[in-house]
């Protein structure tokens, strides 16, 4: 359920960002390196937004892990608490009986199960904490910009 990822932080990514961009001699100037769009790469720079294209250009792929309480420095994706929750909710005989345990509605449960509501209200009694952004390298042939 646990795979090891090697990951980068926030930290390491905007170290990257900011090196790049010195590399360069302007954010405008590493835009046109890599064919992004110059907003993109300010609004990342500044911490507004991180697009997906600015993210490729560095050389990572931004993804959502899930803590794991019980496992120091363990993360999971959410399809693994989607999993989870499910074999959660078998073990219980029925939604209804999961939704209690959780203090939820049976639709509202429903809703979680289906993805047409977040997470959140069953994280901490599923054994996780809230989700942390985490980059991670991509293979060197993917490096490149989504922008158009």
């Amino acid at each position: 359920m646990m795979a090891r990822e090697e990951h980068s932080s926030g930290i390491q990514f905007y170290k990257k960002l900011n090196s790049s961009i010195r590399d360069a001699g302007s954010a405008a100037a590493f835009a046109h390196q890599n064919s992004l769009n110059v907003r993109h790469v300010y609004e990342a720079h500044n911490g507004q937004a991180v697009h997906e294209s600015v993210v490729r250009a560095l050389g990572f792929v931004r993804v959502e892990r899930f803590p794991v309480m019980t496992f120091a420095g363990g993360f999971v994706s959410r399809r693994a608490v989607y999993e989870k929750l499910n074999s959660f909710i078998r073990e219980c005989g029925t939604q209804r009986a999961a939704a209690v345990h959780f203090g939820l509605t049976e639709g509202a449960l429903g809703n979680i199960c289906n993805a047409r509501r977040g997470l959140m209200p069953v994280l901490t009694k599923l054994g996780f904490g809230l989700p942390v952004t985490m980059f991670l390298p991509l293979p060197h042939a993917e490096k490149g910009s989504a922008d158009s």
